[in-house]
């Protein structure tokens, strides 16, 4: 993930205001998905793709990133 969107991360989560609107925002947004109800793939993603999506979804749930 590129700095600055991780500096932007921190940043948001510094402020309280907007670290409530965005968990609001994510609880309502995050969801899975049974694989029977996924009838075919729209893509494969790479290894490097698939640990970007991983760090964003930790940083977006409070978890850490290390």
């Amino acid at each position: 993930m590129p700095q600055d969107i991780e500096a932007s991360y921190r940043d948001m989560a510094a402020d309280r205001a907007r670290e409530q609107e965005a968990l609001e925002w994510s609880e309502a947004q995050i969801a899975t998905v049974g694989k029977q109800r996924l009838k075919s793939k729209l893509a494969t993603l790479s290894p490097d793709d698939v640990r970007a999506i991983e760090r964003a979804i930790c940083i977006q749930l409070g978890l850490s990133t290390s």
